[in-house]
């Protein structure tokens, strides 16, 4: 099936039961292209650790996201409020990031404003919950409620990019598997079916390259990547082995800012 992203409806104290631990080994094992599934974890303060911190770290998967509390919503028309539980905030937070292009980071982007977060987290719940690999809202001066950063549940998290090409950061790995996905669909009807006389390794490429950079981003243009690099063709029986290089058009998550102050009495 042809889907970028599987919201799951087993939440909460089921998060790591038998159907969520399937669909990601299908993800894992059987999946042509992978997919990212979305699991709303506990709906409070009180299943914070017990639910949402211990379902993140059970899943420890760049394929999953693990979404933490549920909310109050206002009824129209009404003065009275009706609570949804973690599915619902995992299903709000799904549909949000799907409508981002692959590259666009999922920091700091809003979601319904008239909501009321279960668990409104303290720093250093957040804190506790960026390590954890847990994905959550927080309220920003300026900005208001949105995600804190788009986060999967991969354990390995302290750089931004680890050595074996995973990252706990959502928008890096949609770009590399949007990249892969589309060089396989598109380059398929091109060369498959072919022979050594119609599509040499030097034809596939001079493609590849050309593909990659139009996936380029620019001064004017976003794009999935910044540059790429050792695109490799080598022919091996009735195959070619491709592989390449790419850096990804990654998120800026953080600034630090730091202010000296200077004595006015002191000589330039």
């Amino acid at each position: 099936v042809d889907n970028t992203f599987f919201l799951c409806d087993r939440t909460n104290a089921n998060a790591t039961g038998t159907e969520n631990t399937k669909l990601l080994a299908h993800i894992n094992t059987e999946s042509e292209f992978k997919k990212f599934m979305f699991v709303g974890g506990g709906n409070d303060v009180s299943q914070f650790t017990s639910v949402s911190v211990a379902a993140a770290q059970y899943f420890d998967s760049v394929y999953a996201l693990v979404v933490h509390s549920g909310f109050k919503v206002k009824i129209p028309f009404t003065t009275t409020t009706k609570t949804k539980d973690s599915f619902y905030m995992a299903a709000m937070i799904c549909g949000r990031l799907a409508g981002l292009q692959p590259q666009t980071n999922g920091t700091w982007k809003t979601v319904r404003q008239q909501i009321i977060v279960s668990h409104d987290m303290l720093q250093s719940e957040r804190e506790i919950a960026l390590k954890a690999g847990v994905l959550h809202l927080r309220n920003v001066t300026n900005i208001g409620l949105c995600i804190n950063q788009a986060i999967n549940t991969l354990q390995k998290n302290s750089n931004l990019i680890n050595a074996d090409g995973t990252s706990s950061e959502l928008s890096i790995m949609r770009i590399g598997e949007q990249l892969n996905k589309e060089l396989v669909l598109n380059m398929r009807p091109l060369f498959i079916g072919g022979n050594l006389n119609t599509a040499s390794p030097a034809d596939v490429k001079a493609w590849i390259e050309g593909y990659l950079t139009f996936k380029t981003a620019t001064r004017t243009e976003d794009n999935l990547i910044i540059r790429f690099e050792k695109v490799s063709v080598i022919q091996k029986q009735d195959y070619y082995e491709i592989t390449y290089g790419f850096v990804p058009n990654g998120p800026l998550n953080k600034l630090f800012v730091t202010g000296f102050m200077l004595d006015a009495n002191l000589s330039a």
